[in-house]
């Protein structure tokens, strides 16, 4: 596998199985304790509920860094306070006109899920 897939592995890993196993066990510790057979069809129906956290959370990200994204807030507030604190020269206006580099490692995983 490439790096990206296990990069995705370990998101979908992470955001998605450890809290809906962590929800759904705790939240049926009775049932395991006392009926462990029925503890598995209460796992299977808990966990349409426990997966809108899972659904909620995706589209949060999703929403929140393209809105980022096109907005450039931090870029901006950058361009502002370096114009107006630095010299009026050439070479500031094209240091600051001059498109940004975009940086794939702290990207990509980001907008990846």
């Amino acid at each position: 596998l490439t790096l990206m897939n296990y990069v995705m592995c370990f998101e979908v890993v992470d955001a998605f199985i450890i809290p809906v196993a962590a929800s759904t066990i705790f939240s049926s510790l009775d049932t395991f304790i006392h009926n462990p057979v029925a503890a598995v069809t209460k796992i299977v129906a808990e966990i349409p509920t426990v997966s809108t956290f899972f659904m909620a959370y995706v589209l949060m990200r999703a929403l929140t860094n393209s809105a980022m994204d096109i907005a450039r807030i931090v870029h901006l507030l950058h361009h502002s306070i370096v114009k107006a604190v630095s010299g009026h020269t050439p070479r500031i206006y094209s240091r600051l006109n001059r498109p940004s580099k975009f940086g794939y490692a702290e990207q990509v995983p980001v907008h990846a899920l």
